[in-house]
C-alpha cells in the first residue's frame, strides 16, 4: 500500500457546545428556571441533548403550562444566560486565532438556535 500524501487542512469545524464553550450548564440552568424546581439525574433524558420543543413538552407535562409558552420562555432564559454567562473553554481562543494566522477557515455547527449561536460567536471575538 502506498501512503496518501498529507494535505493540508483545508477547514475546522466546530461543534459549539463542549467544544467552543461550555452551554450546556447555562442550558440546564435556564430549565431549571423554568421548571420552578431543581433538576436531578432522572430529568436528563427530558433536558440535555433535546430540541427546546421536547423540553418544553416535557415540563407541560409537570407544569400544567402551554409547551408553546414554555419554548419562548426557555429560549429567552438560555439566551439571558449565554449573554451573559459564557466562558470559552481553555485553549478554544487560542486554537481559533492560530487557526485564522494560519488561513485555516473555520466554521460553528449546532443544534442550537441561530440567535444563540450569534451570541457565541459574539463572546468569542468571531
Amino acid at each position: 500500500m502506498t501512503p496518501h500524501p498529507r494535505l493540508p487542512l483545508q477547514a475546522v469545524l466546530f461543534d459549539m457546545d463542549g467544544t467552543l464553550v461550555d452551554t450546556e450548564r447555562l442550558w440546564w440552568e435556564a430549565v431549571e428556571r423554568v421548571a420552578g424546581r431543581t433538576l436531578g439525574a432522572a430529568d436528563e433524558p427530558d433536558v440535555l441533548g433535546r430540541p427546546v420543543e421536547h423540553t418544553a413538552h416535557w415540563l407541560a407535562g409537570s407544569t400544567g403550562r402551554s409547551g408553546a409558552g414554555l419554548a419562548a420562555e426557555l429560549h429567552r432564559e438560555f439566551a439571558d444566560r449565554v449573554r451573559t454567562g459564557i466562558v470559552p473553554r481553555p485553549g478554544a481562543l487560542d486554537l481559533l486565532d492560530a487557526l485564522a494566522a494560519a488561513g485555516v477557515p473555520t466554521a460553528l455547527v449546532t443544534a442550537s438556535p441561530r440567535a444563540v449561536a450569534d451570541l457565541v460567536l459574539d463572546a468569542l471575538g468571531a
